[in-house]
């Protein structure tokens, strides 16, 4: 049986201590799952960023930030535009996972890249890592838009998807921004202590990994306009 746990990314220790679960943990990089949620608010409403749900709970707070992280928080809420918004939920949503994928080597992390790049090797290996029996039926639907991009996105987009155009799917997003938007962005996830992704690459620095493999690292050059084809 397998739950699809969104929002909860904070939560992930608590599932597996309390379940025993396997824990697949699945990213997108910052500024591309950013932009993506503030085209859903434009066009449904709801999409709100997250990150007040976390930097004002005293829990989260004296758990996961010190002091000089909470008055970034309360900064970037106050003063920055909506990207920046949206970018320190995605960073406040993500902080304990990625602190805790170094502990956790039995977890598995998947990137939303990996699934462009490399989903054949990377469906098979969850397929042998968790016994599941059909890991041809899973690589066959990677080409099929999501319910959410049938509705929103361009009709280009959905092309993109369906022929795996990796740099459409990975570093379309750069259009919408500039540099010093980016700048930014990640001058917020480095005082958050996060640098699984970094300025001027679109991939993290590793793609993904299973409990049953190495480690696979990222081999997009850095650059606004690497990306491995």
């Amino acid at each position: 049986m397998v739950f699809k746990m969104t929002n909860t990314h904070n939560l992930t220790e608590w599932f597996k201590s309390r379940f025993g679960w396997h824990v697949v943990a699945l990213m997108r990089h910052p500024l591309s799952q950013s932009l993506s949620v503030m085209n859903l608010n434009a066009a449904v409403g709801g999409w709100d960023s997250r990150a007040p749900g976390f930097f004002r709970s005293q829990e989260y707070c004296e758990e996961h930030l010190d002091d000089e992280q909470v008055a970034l928080a309360h900064d970037v809420w106050k003063g920055g535009n909506e990207l920046d918004r949206q970018v320190l939920g995605w960073g406040l949503e993500n902080l304990p996972l990625v602190r805790g994928l170094p502990r956790y080597r039995h977890w598995s992390f998947v990137s939303y890249e990996a699934m462009v790049l490399d989903a054949d090797a990377l469906l098979h290996a969850l397929a042998e890592s968790f016994d599941l029996p059909d890991a041809a039926r899973m690589v066959a639907v990677i080409g099929q838009a999501s319910r959410s991009v049938r509705g929103l996105s361009v009709a280009e987009r959905q092309a993109a998807i369906r022929r795996r155009d990796t740099q459409a799917l990975l570093g379309s997003w750069r259009r919408r921004i500039d540099i010093a938007d980016e700048t930014r962005a990640f001058g917020i996830l480095e005082r958050l202590g996060l640098d699984l992704y970094r300025a001027g690459s679109d991939v993290p620095s590793q793609l993904w990994y299973t409990p049953t493999t190495r480690a696979t690292e990222a081999v997009a050059p850095v650059g606004t306009d690497s990306i491995v084809q």
